[in-house]
């Protein structure tokens, strides 16, 4: 199926399930700075699409060929040709199969010279045939071509930002420009309250022979609180939290607080559209809480680890609302692909949102359980792909 049959047939599906009008959005306007606002009273959650029926390619072993046995797939990312590239967060090696899952190359390795990696995190495309791979650690890029030769490394700095001098590689556009991404404890919410922090994000675009990037905006980061655990007083990621998503694809950046139900889609540094997605956020009930306790306490291996969980729920303030939403993506035309916030808990398949550049609902696709994407092109979803003993695969599956 074409991409243009597939995007017909995510729009025929996507209005049959809502009476045949399909999703309208309850308010559009441009306001006196040119952007667009797309509101939409209540998204609709039921899928009008899934993934395959079977994968495309599916590549992993639990033991046996070391080149598609994975320890810990980091990212995963296609070719227009249909190769494949992945990451290893274990090895530190990225492996490149062919559109058939034919082994092509393996190269990077662990440690701090050139080619190597300390924590492989992400890999984007650059230009047709070039592969960058990011560390987590260090906030090294380097870039190499298909058959691993290096070509250069830098770092992404944005300028000389107070707060906000560390910069990550968060995506690629199809124009070559590059989205950083940084943090800081020195722009932070919680005021005098002691146990909690929420750091700020700021996202800047870098385009290909600038000298300095653009500052796109600050936004709220991930939360964290001040818990005690195992005794020691310890920061921990706030439970059902919210955190602000950042993505690439196309000619378009998305950005996605998730807390806040809304997301933001950028040519180049320019804001152009804002979707605000109503009725995303469900309430954190008594049930959603004992779910949640229960799914924590099943990872349990000693009783001091059961009464530590129990103390943190018992003594938890829980937020009135889960996020709208968990990841987010950028396909290869800029339509952004929203995940509907799932629960630790919550099993099964995973809820998508497709919005084009313009906020209009494309769709609403399903995920195979087990399944998380990593990069979707134009017909092709890549990822990675559990089963039922946490053995990592590569899977593509059409849409």
């Amino acid at each position: 199926m074409s991409s243009n049959r597939s995007l017909f047939a995510l729009v025929a599906l996507a209005s049959a399930a809502c009476g045949g009008s399909g999703p309208a959005a309850s308010f559009t306007a441009r306001d006196s700075a040119g952007i667009r606002l797309v509101t939409y009273a209540h998204v609709p959650d039921s899928a009008s699409s899934e993934l395959g029926p079977a994968p495309v390619l599916s590549l992993g072993a639990a033991n046996g060929d070391e080149a598609v046995t994975f320890q810990r797939i980091a990212d995963v990312v296609p070719f227009p040709d249909g190769a494949v590239y992945v990451a290893d967060g274990v090895t530190q090696e990225i492996r490149g199969f062919s559109a058939t899952g034919e082994h092509l190359v393996t190269f990077g390795r662990r440690g701090r010279g050139p080619g190597e990696f300390s924590v492989l995190k992400n890999l984007f495309l650059l230009g047709g045939d070039s592969i960058v791979g990011t560390d987590a650690f260090t906030g090294t890029a380097q870039i190499f071509d298909r058959s691993g030769h290096l070509s250069r490394s830098f770092t992404p700095a944005p300028g000389m930002d107070p707060g906000f001098q560390r910069a990550f590689l968060a995506g690629i556009t199809d124009g070559g420009s590059m989205v950083l991404v940084g943090s800081s404890d020195q722009a932070r919410e919680g005021g005098d309250d002691a146990g909690y922090r929420r750091f700020r994000l700021r996202v800047w675009l870098r385009a290909p022979g600038a000298d300095s990037a653009v500052a796109m905006g600050t936004f709220p980061g991930f939360e964290m609180e001040l818990e005690s655990w195992h005794g020691r007083p310890t920061m921990m990621a706030r439970i059902m939290g919210g955190d602000t998503k950042v993505a690439a694809g196309g000619p378009t950046v998305a950005v996605a607080t998730t807390d806040q139900a809304e997301v933001r889609l950028y040519r180049g540094a320019t804001l152009a559209t804002v979707v605000r997605m109503g009725g995303t956020r469900r309430p954190v009930d008594g049930a959603a809480r004992a779910r949640a306790l229960e799914h924590r306490l099943s990872f349990a291996t000693t009783d001091d680890q059961r009464a530590d969980i129990r103390r943190l729920f018992r003594d938890k303030a829980f937020p009135d609302s889960m996020p709208a939403f968990g990841s987010l993506l950028v396909d290869g035309a800029g339509r952004a692909w929203v995940q509907r916030y799932a629960a630790d808990y919550e099993a099964g398949p995973t809820l998508w949102w497709v919005l084009d550049t313009d906020g209009t609902l494309d769709g609403i696709v399903s995920m195979p359980p087990g399944f998380t994407p990593k990069r979707i092109t134009s017909g092709r979803v890549a990822g990675v792909w559990k089963d039922e003993m946490d053995v990592e695969y590569v899977r593509a599956y059409a849409y």
